[in-house]
Order: structure tokens, then C-alpha cells, then sequence
């Protein structure tokens, strides 16, 4: 029985190592993000475009691997498959979130005790973390509850300024 990989089986693996890799450090940060949000008050989802058009050609790429005679069709479906997963996971840009304990926008979480400065305006709560500022989605019939955690635990940083 013949043991070695074919030269696209053998990159086809290593990329699903690495599409592993991504995935579980994907998950942890979002389970980080999780625990410094606390339970949700609102979250709001970018438009979903992107993620339908790589959704859409990771679809296309499974379609064109399980067409290619003699192609290592399980390991082009567990890549993409990942891929998929992968897509799904990450937080896009535009993904926000506030709880009591905590805010998030994009990549970026941070509790509301570590937060510089914040505003609560309109539709948004606008923080600044490790000198960036961001905006997480705050429909106002959330206002009263986040404004009572946020001046319990960054009271005396909430800006007077428009950012």
C-alpha cells in the first residue's frame, strides 16, 4: 500500500492545518470577546455581502474540486469546509455588540471598566480602547441599562465631546 500524499493532497492537509489553526483562534477570541460582553443587550451583524460572496465562491470551489478527475476530492471538501467555518466565525468589521459588562466592534472587545472614554448618543456607544475609537450598535430602549452599567464602572470617563 503506497503511503505518500500526492503534491496536491500533501497541500490541500497542510492548508487544512492551517485553516484549523485559524478556526480555534477564531473561536477562543470570540469566547474572550463572550466573557468581556457578558450577556448580550443588542448585537447588530455587518451587511452580510462579503460573507455571501466568499460563501459563495468557497461553493464554486467545491463544486469545480468534486469535478476534477482524480482530484483528493475529501481533502479539497475538509479544506473548504473549514473555510466555510472560518468565514462564518469571524467577526466582520462591521459586527457589534453591548452588553453590562462590556463592548464589541469588529476583532475588537473590551470590558467597560477598561474603556478611556465613552459616549452614549443616538444609536451608538461610542468607546475608546487602547486610544482607538469605535462605535457599537445601542438602539436608545437599551440606553437606560447600559448607561447604568457604564457609570457604574466608567462613570467618571464618559466624554462630553462628540467623537
Amino acid at each position: 500500500m503506497d503511503t505518500h500524499l500526492s503534491p496536491a493532497a500533501g497541500l490541500l492537509a497542510l492548508m487544512s492545518f492551517a485553516l484549523l489553526a485559524a478556526l480555534a483562534v477564531t473561536l477562543a477570541l470570540r469566547a474572550l470577546a463572550a466573557a468581556r460582553l457578558g450577556p448580550a443587550l443588542h448585537r447588530a451583524r455587518a451587511r452580510p455581502g462579503r460573507r455571501l460572496a466568499a460563501l459563495a465562491a468557497l461553493a464554486l470551489l467545491g463544486v469545480l474540486a468534486c469535478a476534477v478527475p482524480g482530484a483528493p476530492t475529501a481533502a479539497a471538501l475538509l479544506a473548504l469546509g473549514l473555510s466555510v467555518a472560518l468565514v462564518v466565525f469571524t467577526p466582520a468589521v462591521g459586527d457589534t455588540a453591548v452588553g453590562p459588562k462590556g463592548v464589541q466592534a469588529g476583532w475588537q472587545a473590551a470590558r467597560l471598566a477598561d474603556l478611556e472614554e465613552w459616549r452614549l448618543t443616538g444609536e451608538h456607544l461610542r468607546w475608546c480602547a487602547r486610544g482607538e475609537w469605535l462605535a457599537s450598535e445601542a438602539p436608545p430602549e437599551h440606553h437606560p441599562a447600559l448607561r447604568a452599567a457604564l457609570e457604574s464602572q466608567a462613570g467618571e470617563r464618559e466624554s462630553r465631546f462628540q467623537h
